[in-house]
């Protein structure tokens, strides 16, 4: 990556402004977060040196002299075998917590498919067993859990501090051609799910029509367990939504679930601002209270559509909800514009975008508004819509 972006910086037209002054800031942010990621990998590396010194006992002075032999071969060179692909996945992964702690949820896609070649590589090498493969897999769980959310402002410490950061790590599906992509490595994960008493990461199984008869029941198996994982997302439903959207049928194949239940395509997908939450039980106490809440007493925070008491019929009362629900749809459209306006101009995120390829490809950051050939695939949360349902009901 870094040296693809010095190359580029080096073709670059310096009397075009446009090379001179959005290009060029991108390819070097690439070069200078490669180099970052580098040298961070490499400190991992001179610390386990330096405990390796200092151990007496030749196992585990072995095991520290391994670790920084890796730490300096990945991410900085392709990996070579599963261990290394490991560390070179969790630097990244590490890494792009830094910066994404301006939003938006981690997740570590598909691992049994893009880990797969070099699970069966060293599997066939006799460089690995299953066993563990699955230690490593559940090494990685542990430093999940020790990662805490350092929110940025104090609304979002507030609701979020301490609470799930939603690893995901799906499995199963299709392949990008439409087979079915089911492993040896699909059936580790969800035997470390029910073996390792551990919340993370997030689990989901991509279900389909093809899925194998031991993938169900294991899945089911480990549902059973009564963890709560893995969730269900269902290939039949999710593959057609993708591609209405305008995604090919390849992207739509390989979409990996980021967050609760979010379906996410990595390299084509392009949203990333957060959405609003619209709280759609308080548009309805505003027309019981005539645009106010009991929390905020007089304060008149929504719009004052009469008194409840003089409402003639219940047409009448559904009208005053319904202004009361487009005014919330307004100004959550208005908040969101904001926030992706503001996004953009404040917050970039040269890894994310050094790993994305459209924004590879037009040197744009992921944060920006608009980015050629992307699909925008956001939405708005609704909270309380059963609770209003019932209460006009009554």
């Amino acid at each position: 990556m870094k040296e693809e972006a010095e190359e580029r910086i080096a073709q670059l037209d310096e009397y075009s402004p446009i090379d001179y002054t959005e290009k060029l800031p991108f390819l070097q942010a690439v070069v200078l977060t490669s180099d970052a990621i580098i040298l961070w990998a490499e400190r991992h590396g001179d610390l386990a040196e330096e405990l390796a010194k200092e151990e007496n006992d030749p196992v585990r002075k072995a095991e520290l002299l391994k670790i920084a032999d890796t730490c300096r071969y990945v991410p900085k060179y392709p990996a070579r075998t599963f261990y290394e692909a490991m560390q070179a996945q969790w630097f990244t992964q590490m890494f792009s917590r830094i910066e994404q702690k301006t939003g938006t949820i981690i997740s570590n896609g598909r691992m049994d498919q893009y880990l797969y070649p070099f699970y069966q590589h060293d599997i066939e090498a006799g460089i690995i067993t299953d066993e563990e493969v699955q230690e490593l897999f559940e090494c990685m769980w542990v430093s999940m859990a020790q990662f805490v959310d350092l929110y940025l402002s104090e609304a979002g410490g507030s609701f979020n501090e301490g609470y799930a950061h939603w690893e995901a790590v799906t499995i199963g599906g299709v392949t990008k051609k439409g087979y079915d992509a089911v492993n040896e490595l699909t059936y580790i994960l969800l035997k470390s799910k029910r073996e390792f008493p551990l919340n993370y990461p997030d689990l989901a199984a991509r279900i389909h029509t093809g899925s194998p008869k031991r993938y169900l029941y294991e899945v089911a198996e480990t549902i059973k367990d009564g963890a709560g994982f893995p969730k269900l997302i269902n290939d039949e439903e999710v593959v057609p939504l993708l591609l209405s959207k305008g995604a090919s049928f390849e992207e739509a194949y390989d979409y990996s679930v980021s967050g609760c239940a979010e379906c996410r395509m990595p390299n084509r997908d392009t949203y990333t601002s957060p959405n609003a939450y619209i709280n759609f039980a308080a548009a309805l106490e505003m027309v019981i209270y005539n645009g106010k809440m009991q929390k905020y007493g007089d304060e008149v925070i929504g719009l004052q559509t009469g008194k409840f008491e003089d409402f003639q019929s219940f047409d009448e009362v559904l009208e005053a909800y319904l202004k009361q629900q487009r005014y919330f749809i307004k100004h959550a459209f208005i908040q969101q514009h904001e926030i992706i306006r503001l996004r953009g101009e404040h917050f970039a995120t040269p890894l994310g975008s050094a790993l994305h390829k459209l924004c590879q490809e037009t040197c744009t950051d992921l944060h920006q508004p608009k980015i050629e050939g992307g699909i925008d695939l956001g939405y708005f949360e609704f909270i309380g819509y059963a609770t209003v349902v019932d209460s006009l009901a009554v």
